[in-house]
């Protein structure tokens, strides 16, 4: 399944959709407007919470939890420490590991099942940041879509933590 992440280029109550191939709106994104860290909401189609997303920030490398309404910890997103190109592990509650890599300009990045890290033909995910474009617009290609709801989890968070100042 494939979704486009779009956020508004002006806006004061940070609320936007995100949308599916087809054009209509599978998820809601909900910000506070002047947080530190910035806190995220992702809501299903019809408003239900899906997940918050909380920012735990460290020393060097930032960790995000995706917290589910009853206040369950559904994944774990951590950097890790590369030269080049951005790296994370993602530990899931229900689906197991998987590790995040990103090209060197971080505007794609493939998640792949832990057992088939290196292989790109395997990938389970690719979230692509759309470079021409005036407001943020990203792609988040599933094969997988049990998880869905939490790439495009992850896409928001990618974009917050590579591209903050837009």
């Amino acid at each position: 399944m494939e979704y486009f992440i779009r956020q508004k280029i002006i806006s004061i109550k940070d609320k936007f959709a995100v949308l599916d191939a087809a054009g209509n709106s599978s998820f809601y994104v909900r910000t506070k407007f002047f947080t530190f860290p910035k806190k995220m909401w992702l809501d299903d189609a019809y408003g239900n919470e899906v997940f918050f997303i909380k920012w735990r920030f460290r020393f060097f490398f930032p960790k995000l939890d995706l917290i589910a309404p009853n206040g369950d910890v559904v994944a774990t997103i951590t950097r890790k420490w590369t030269p080049m190109r951005a790296k994370y592990t993602i530990h899931t509650r229900d689906f197991g590991d998987y590790i995040l890599r990103g090209s060197i300009f971080t505007f794609s990045f493939w998640i792949y099942d832990k057992a088939h890290d290196k292989h790109k033909d395997q990938a389970t995910c690719e979230i692509q940041k759309k470079i021409w474009r005036v407001a943020d617009t990203y792609s988040v290609r599933s094969n997988y879509d049990a998880m869905d709801s939490i790439f495009v989890a992850l896409g928001l968070a990618l974009d917050v933590m590579h591209h903050p100042k837009r």
